[in-house]
C-alpha cells in the first residue's frame, strides 16, 4: 500500500517521500530491536551452528554457556554426526532475531517502525480495532520481522519502505 506521510501539505509533497507500507505482526524481540535497538532476555552465550542445515544444533537456554562449553558439545555432536559441519557461534535471541531481520529485509531493516501508524482518519483498515491495538495477542504464525517460527505474543509494527530513493 502506498501512502503519503500523514499531515503533509500537498504543496510540500514534491519534497516528501512516498512509502510502501507493510503491516507486520512481530515477536517481542523484534519489537524491542525495532524500538530500542537492543534486547537482552538472558539467552546470550555460545551455541553450536550446523552449517549444512543452516540451523542451531544446540544453544544455551539460560545464557551461561561459555565458548568452552559449546566447543565440548560440538565435539560430542561431531562424533555422532560426522557428515555435518558444525561451528561454535555467539547465540542469543536478539542476535538470532537481528540475523532474521537482515535476511528478510536487507538494507530496508532500518525502515521498520514499532507501533501503529493509524489515526482517526485511517482509510487502510476497515475495523478500527486494527488501527489502535499495539498488542495483537498470542499467535502461531511466523514473525513478519525476523521469520522465527516460535509461537508467542505478536505486536504491531510497520515497514515504511521509501518508493523514491
Amino acid at each position: 500500500m502506498r501512502s503519503r506521510l500523514k499531515g503533509s501539505d500537498p504543496k510540500e509533497e514534491e519534497h516528501m517521500s512516498e512509502f510502501d507500507i507493510h503491516d507486520l505482526d512481530v515477536c517481542v524481540v523484534c519489537l524491542h530491536l525495532i524500538a530500542n535497538g537492543e534486547f537482552n532476555d538472558g539467552t546470550d552465550g555460545y551455541g553450536v551452528w550446523n552449517k549444512r542445515y543452516r540451523m542451531w544444533e544446540t544453544w544455551p537456554t539460560n545464557g551461561d554457556w561459555s565458548k568452552e562449553d559449546a566447543e565440548a558439545v560440538m565435539q560430542e555432536r561431531a562424533g555422532a554426526r560426522p557428515d555435518d559441519t558444525l561451528e561454535v557461534r555467539p547465540y542469543g535471541s536478539a542476535l538470532t532475531c537481528e540475523i532474521g531481520q537482515r535476511e528478510i529485509w536487507g538494507d530496508d531493516v532500518r525502515h521498520l517502525v514499532a507501533g501503529s501508524d493509524c489515526d482517526e482518519q485511517c482509510s487502510r483498515h476497515e475495523d478500527p480495532d486494527d488501527c489502535e491495538s499495539m498488542e495483537l495477542g498470542y499467535s502461531t504464525s511466523d514473525c513478519d520481522g525476523c521469520g522465527t517460527e516460535m509461537h508467542g505474543d505478536r505486536f504491531r509494527a510497520h515497514a515504511l519502505i521509501p518508493v523514491r530513493r
